[in-house]
């Protein structure tokens, strides 16, 4: 019997070493946009894009904010401004809202 035949296969469930790059050394997230700044009085964003394709905000349905503690957000809308998308993001009131105290 050969060596090659003697080794075990490794179970379905086993990571293989099928490169050279660690699992964890590969991001865990797409980076597609960075939130700028509050825009306007709607609740809106500023979103610089990272991507050459602007129109996949227009099939996200969330992103997550947050370098450290990323938390997902549900998206309320996209729109187009300048150089930049602007997203109303769900539980982020609109500023008329926050000066009311509502």
């Amino acid at each position: 019997m050969s060596e090659k035949a003697r080794q075990p296969k490794p179970k379905p469930t086993q990571l293989t070493n099928r490169g050279s790059v660690e699992p964890s050394a590969e991001p865990h997230f797409l980076a597609v946009g960075r939130i700028s700044k509050p825009h306007g009085v709607q609740g809106e964003v500023r979103v610089e894009l990272m991507t050459d394709h602007p129109e996949r905000f227009e099939w996200l349905k969330a992103i997550y904010v947050g370098e450290h503690n990323p938390r997902l957000v549900p998206i309320e809308s996209v729109r187009y401004h300048q150089d930049v998308v602007l997203l109303k993001l769900e539980g982020y009131p609109t500023s008329w809202r926050v000066a009311a105290g509502s």
